[in-house]
């Protein structure tokens, strides 16, 4: 194999990637522990403060997150914004198809859990 054959495999990533990869993580882990503050969640995700401040800005932007409320330190530190994702952000569809039907049903927000009765 060339070397130019192995630069066209192999691409480091970019920082959009990174960006998205590093939301993505966020969002995940704020949908099974929420709310948390931006501080909890560096700490849970290993990521930076900065990285966590960002990636946050990010995903409140988009919508797919939002301001939970705050929380006093028991130390006497700064008050933490908590964050939660954003039930509001979609819809989830379910879709069943038989052999003479088709139902489907549609559940608000894609980003809280969905009971099925």
């Amino acid at each position: 194999m060339t070397d130019r054959h192995l630069r066209q495999d192999y691409q480091p990533g970019t920082p959009s990637l990174l960006r998205a990869i590093n939301e993505r993580t966020l969002l995940e882990y704020l949908r099974t522990h929420q709310p948390m503050s931006r501080a909890e969640l560096a700490r849970a995700t290993r990521l930076s403060k900065p990285t966590v401040s960002q990636a946050l800005a990010g995903l409140e932007e988009a919508g797919l997150v939002r301001v939970s409320g705050q929380q006093v330190s028991r130390k006497g530190g700064r008050i933490a914004t908590l964050y939660e994702p954003n039930p509001d952000a979609g819809y989830v569809i379910g879709v069943d198809v038989g052999r003479g039907w088709v139902r489907w049903r549609t559940w608000p927000g894609i980003l809280s859990s969905v009971k099925i009765n």
